[in-house]
C-alpha cells in the first residue's frame, strides 16, 4: 500500500489537556503513521478539556492550514458544540468534516436531540 491508498482518521482526546497540545501531539502521530498522512483528525469528545472547545478547534484548524492534517471532525459533540465547531472552523476557511457519533437500533438519540438535525443543516457528516 502507499499513500492514497486507505484513509487515515485519529482523535485527540482533550480531556485533562489544553488546545495547545493539538500542536504538540500531532507529530508523534504523523511520524508513527509515516508514510500515510492523517486525513481526518477529531476531537474526541466536547467534554473535560482545559480549553474552550473554540480553542481546540482553532488548533487543528491551524493543522490543515499548516498542511499537517487534511481535514477536521469531532466526536460525540451536541448539537450546540457541532455549531461551536463549525462557526470557529469557518472562519479559518476550514468546513467541519464530521461528528462521529454512537447510532444503531438500541441509541437513536441524534435523532431527536437535534444532532442530526444539526448535522444536516451544516453539511457535517453523522
Amino acid at each position: 500500500m502507499k499513500p492514497g491508498d486507505i484513509t487515515v482518521a485519529t482523535k485527540w482526546t482533550p480531556v485533562g489537556r489544553t488546545a495547545a497540545s493539538v500542536a504538540k501531539t500531532i507529530g508523534k502521530r504523523n511520524a508513527n503513521l509515516a508514510p500515510f498522512p492523517i486525513d481526518l483528525h477529531q476531537i474526541h469528545t466536547g467534554f473535560g478539556g482545559l480549553s474552550s472547545i473554540r480553542a481546540q478547534v482553532r488548533a487543528m484548524a491551524r493543522l490543515v492550514e499548516a498542511g499537517t492534517i487534511r481535514a477536521v471532525g469531532v466526536s460525540n459533540f451536541s448539537a450546540k458544540q457541532m455549531e461551536i465547531a463549525h462557526d470557529e472552523l469557518a472562519k479559518h476557511g476550514v468546513p467541519l468534516a464530521s461528528n462521529q457519533v454512537q447510532i444503531n437500533l438500541l441509541h437513536r438519540k441524534i435523532e431527536t436531540n437535534g444532532v442530526l438535525e444539526t448535522a444536516r443543516r451544516l453539511g457535517v457528516r453523522c
